[in-house]
């Protein structure tokens, strides 16, 4: 994700998917000409989102209204994910940046919401496409990813899911 214009440009020419998260960086990678765009983040637009739906990118929900949102357009061929959140800081103690409060983002998995977002997607006869993995760490741990990809095999197995993608993130340069 980046609001830079020229930074936008060298991406794509180099072959890169756009990954937004906001409207302004949606309306951007459009801007800039990008055809492949996953679109995340808990601050999306219903003008943009139904654009995205309508448009083929993949989608990361993060919330039950993005749910509702999917459900008003009566789309079913669409390429969605789930932005998963869990106690990472109980696996990683000390690294992750929500620390024992845990993320704001996502549908969490020890309250059972995003099973329930889960089954709503079924119910909505949706296949889910793929599972969201980012967080914010205070290190470059390998412990982090290891997290998270422990997780989502776990989600997998549990929830007897078809995925085509894994989306991880939360910080693999800088710091």
């Amino acid at each position: 994700t980046n609001s830079l214009p020229w930074v936008v440009e060298e991406m794509k020419k180099e072959g890169f998917y756009a990954e937004v998260v906001s409207e302004d960086e949606y309306d951007l990678a459009l801007k800039h000409g990008f055809q492949n765009i996953i679109y995340n983040g808990p601050v999306k637009g219903k003008r943009t989102f139904f654009h995205a739906l309508e448009h083929g990118a993949i989608i990361n929900l993060d919330a039950k209204r993005e749910l509702d949102w999917l459900l008003e357009s009566g789309k079913k061929d669409v390429t969605v994910g789930l932005r998963v959140n869990f106690n990472l800081e109980e696996i990683c103690p000390g690294e992750t940046s929500a620390g024992e409060e845990g993320s704001r983002f996502g549908f969490s998995y020890e309250t059972g919401e995003l099973k329930r977002a889960i089954d709503r997607l079924k119910d909505m006869g949706i296949a889910l496409s793929g599972l969201h993995l980012h967080v914010g760490s205070k290190t470059r741990s390998v412990a982090i990813y290891r997290g998270l990809a422990k997780m989502a095999c776990r989600l997998k197995e549990e929830y007897q899911l078809s995925l085509s993608y894994l989306d991880m993130g939360g910080g693999y340069f800088g710091g």
